[in-house]
């Protein structure tokens, strides 16, 4: 499947759609426009992966730094108390 190359625009649009961002009737256009053709059906699948791509890696820095957090609290923690003995 070749690419779609999209304007930014459309990009920023399909992203709003994506993201929960656009109200009905704006929700319902896209519809229309993936309906159009499948030239449209693709290049949307193609970004929509790429986008939750980007949100998966995003949610797992995100988990990663919410460990290193945790982790760093603990070993001061521990720290602290073998300095108290």
């Amino acid at each position: 499947m070749e690419k779609t190359k999209l304007d930014h625009e459309t990009e920023d649009w399909l992203i709003a759609f994506l993201s929960g961002e656009l109200d009905e009737r704006e929700e319902e256009n896209v519809r229309v426009w993936l309906e159009a053709s499948q030239e449209n059906r693709n290049a949307y699948e193609s970004l929509m992966k790429d986008y939750l791509r980007i949100r998966w890696v995003q949610e797992d820095v995100h988990i990663r730094e919410e460990q290193a957090k945790k982790d760093n609290i603990l070993f001061f923690e521990k720290e602290k108390e073998s300095d108290a003995l």
